[in-house]
């Protein structure tokens, strides 16, 4: 069980602070809930019910600097291959995106880069669909590794080249 403090990550809301447990209810109906602020949506507030397992299965404790770097250097040799087949491309990578792991994003924003690069030079461009995940996928990622590395965002994919040019 998680205490007030602890930094978690929670489905696509990404790195929170678990602020309160709260019970909240009426007419003596009352259940505990996990009050998550989210570090990079301010205003934002997210209750998670005790008693949910499958919401409590979306939060994760956040990685370690140690946990990153291997993550990172693991996608070296397990890269994801591009899904030529819209609709089915559009469904895993759906699922990759509300799946919540780290890794399996990381995977995603890799192989989505890969693809618009290599559209990029033949003058083509990413599908909307695929610009759109891409663009939450890496807010994802960058956002837990720029707060795990304790650097800016917009360093994170200079850390993640660097990283797997050792």
């Amino acid at each position: 069980m998680y205490k007030a403090g602890d930094n978690v990550s929670y489905s696509t809301t990404g790195i929170c602070e678990i602020a309160e447990i709260k019970k909240m209810g009426a007419a003596g109906k009352e259940k505990e809930y996990y009050v998550l602020k989210p570090i990079y949506q301010k205003s934002a507030t997210v209750y998670v019910p005790l008693n949910n397992s499958l919401l409590i299965e979306k939060m994760r404790p956040v990685i370690n600097k140690t946990e990153a770097d291997e993550i990172i250097l693991k996608l070296k040799n397990d890269p994801l291959g591009w899904i030529n087949d819209d609709v089915k491309r559009n469904v895993a990578f759906k699922e990759i995106l509300h799946s919540g792991d780290l890794y399996q994003m990381l995977r995603l924003v890799a192989c989505i880069y890969l693809q618009g690069e290599e559209l990029s030079s033949n003058k083509h461009k990413l599908k909307t669909a695929d610009s759109i995940i891409f663009a939450n996928a890496e807010a994802y990622v960058y956002n837990e590794l720029a707060f795990v590395l304790k650097i800016n965002s917009n360093e994170v994919i200079e850390y993640i080249k660097g990283k797997l040019e050792e």
